[in-house]
């Protein structure tokens, strides 16, 4: 079956132009075109652009995927190293989830935080320092259920004891790093 490169791009949740500088970088092969010069994508130029999407959506560079599909290409030789390719991948994601929890916990505390201090008519009003702010917003989290949240809340408290408000969400993001 062929599909057009409309056709291929709502398969595939990208824009055509994305699909036509996947060509120019190289990251497809040369796409097989009809009388009037329209590309006619096959059913194996839609597997590879689904394989790209997914890459990219795993944070993968353009050139950690060409080297992906170099391998993919090369056949069955390659299949250890194309395990190795997604088990980095996967470290890296997993790394970049964990940030991300971080980050969540950090933006929870910041809209809780804000949340005491106007219920009092400011942030000058609250009467509590930081860590005793932290340390009930660790108490709000395990009341609410969020023990993901408790948890990542719990080790980021281990490195920083001074409270949420004392570090900036770089110097969390960069520590974890």
């Amino acid at each position: 079956m062929t599909y057009s490169i409309g056709e291929v791009a709502e398969k595939c949740g990208v824009t055509v132009p994305t699909l036509r500088f996947y060509e120019k970088e190289g990251l497809l092969p040369a796409i097989a075109r009809d009388a009037a010069g329209r590309r006619q994508f096959s059913d194996h130029d839609l597997e590879l652009v689904l394989q790209i999407v997914n890459l990219k959506r795993a944070d993968a560079s353009l050139d950690e995927i060409a080297h992906f599909l170099d391998l993919y290409t090369a056949g069955s030789a390659t299949l250890p190293a194309r395990a190795a390719f997604f088990a980095q991948r996967a470290d890296a994601l997993q790394a970049q989830v964990e940030r991300l929890h971080i980050t969540q916990v950090y933006v929870q505390y910041k809209q809780w935080y804000y949340d005491q201090a106007e219920a009092v008519g400011g942030v000058e009003h609250l009467d509590e320092t930081q860590p005793e702010l932290t340390q009930r917003f660790g108490h709000y989290l395990t009341q609410t259920g969020q023990t993901a949240a408790r948890g990542t809340l719990t080790a980021v408290l281990a490195k920083y004891p001074a409270g949420l408000c004392a570090v900036d969400l770089d110097t969390l993001l960069v520590a974890e790093n």
